[in-house]
């Protein structure tokens, strides 16, 4: 007779000191970055496309620093930075179809169906 014996699942670690510095660092940089861009596409007036394109790239940047130093991504900012890039590409191409705002809007009835609906 085989018995099977399962073992317990490790309960999830809390990040340590070090990771939560690294992701303050991290999250800093990206907000210098960002306003840094913001005020450069300002004064050069870039279009709104490429503005749009490299606030994705910052975005997207910051969640690949993130996973580069071990940090788990964070969903949220993932998928607007994926969308900040189609937005700015969209643009760019000046797209007649209107399927970005569409993807928009339900991506933040999305996030807010998921904040009010989650079971706990």
């Amino acid at each position: 007779m085989v018995t099977i014996v399962e073992r317990p699942e490790a309960p999830p670690q809390a990040p340590s000191e070090v990771q939560k510095d690294v992701a303050n660092k991290v999250s800093a940089a990206a907000w210098a970055i960002f306003f840094a861009w913001l005020g450069y596409a300002i004064l050069a007036q870039i279009p709104l496309g490429v503005g749009l394109l490299g606030v994705g790239v910052i975005t997207l940047g910051a969640q690949g620093v993130r996973k580069a130093f071990g940090l788990s991504l964070e969903g949220f900012w993932f998928l607007a930075g994926i969308l900040l890039v189609m937005a700015g590409v969209w643009n760019l191409l000046s797209l007649e179809v209107p399927f970005l705002p569409y993807l928009f809007f339900a991506v933040a009835l999305g996030v807010l169906a998921g904040a009010f609906l989650q079971r706990r």
